[in-house]
């Protein structure tokens, strides 16, 4: 049992006890709560592992770790088979990379030209931006780095090349084109 003395006058006493009586109430009560509560939580985790003693018991039906490695192999077996026949249709979605680019530097161009009365070899000069190229890091989208490799007061030229060699046999793609719009594959890949 707790024992409180206090140094105090008698009056003054009393009200400091009752006082310090309601707080140990209160704090008693809070407890006990929590007490209640951390036995009720115990008795349902009690409860879910005796569930789950039960449910080991059961076999589950399920697919072994040989049926699943096996068919990741016919996967990657018809995977390596089909994937030759892919790269011709790889390499032609790339491409379409460097038309829109080059479709884009021509109008770009155009727009100048009606402005300045001649065209430009600077690609920012006519609001062309370069999208970071792959080989430039992991940032990077473009496969084709553009420039306009001539232009006069009547002409230009732009060229897309591949800075990635799409079907591995060494050659990279170019395509070009002029200010009549006439778009050409230069370099095959």
């Amino acid at each position: 049992m707790l024992q409180f003395y206090f140094v105090t006058s008698k009056r003054h006493n009393i009200t400091r006890y009752r006082s310090f009586v309601k707080i140990i109430g209160r704090f008693c009560k809070f407890h006990h709560k929590l007490e209640a509560e951390k036995t009720s939580s115990k008795s349902i985790e009690i409860q879910s592992a005796s569930e789950m003693k039960t449910n080991t018991n059961k076999r589950l039906d399920a697919y072994t770790l040989t049926e699943i490695l096996i068919v990741l192999a016919i996967i990657g077996i018809l995977i390596l088979l089909a994937l030759p026949n892919l790269m011709p249709l790889i390499t032609k979605a790339k491409t379409t990379e460097a038309k829109m680019q080059l479709e884009h530097i021509a109008k770009l161009e155009q727009s100048y030209f009606y402005e300045h009365s001649k065209f430009s070899q600077d690609l920012i000069e006519i609001g062309f931006i370069q999208e970071k190229l792959t080989s430039d890091g992991k940032d990077g989208k473009a496969n084709y780095k553009v420039e306009v490799i001539a232009a006069s007061a009547t002409t230009f030229t732009a060229k897309a090349t591949a800075v990635a060699d799409f079907d591995g046999d060494g050659t990279y793609n170019v395509w070009q084109i002029d200010q009549d719009k006439n778009l050409k594959e230069v370099v095959a890949d």
